[in-house]
């Protein structure tokens, strides 16, 4: 990499991080924040990575629900969890995610 003049350069070292969950029926949605770069909009998740179901573990009122499948969308910044039970109003939720080896939850940078 050769540079010549002045160049400004921000090195993007801010993972992706949950910022808000909401629930429909059997979708959750899982909005994540991407830090400085979101305010550019340059910055978004991979849509190629998409983490198996397995990574991810959803607990409904302390009993396991079953991820059936993942969707991106990286210009909302939103991951999609399709659950095997709908979510009803005021049962809580508790997601976890493992990163894997192979398609990790990331941002573009």
């Amino acid at each position: 990499l050769s540079l010549s003049g002045n160049k400004n350069i921000i090195i993007d070292g801010t993972i992706p991080e949950l910022f808000i969950a909401s629930a429909t029926g059997t979708t959750l949605n899982l909005l994540y924040s991407i830090g400085y770069s979101e305010l550019l909009n340059t910055d978004l998740l991979d849509e190629e990575s998409i983490p198996s179901p397995s990574t991810f573990s959803v607990l409904v009122n302390g009993s396991p629900v079953s991820v059936s499948t993942v969707s991106i969308s990286d210009s909302d910044h939103t991951v999609t969890l399709t659950l095997a039970t709908p979510i009803i109003h005021d049962q809580t939720v508790t997601i976890s995610y493992v990163v894997p080896g192979l398609n990790p939850l990331q941002d573009t940078a």
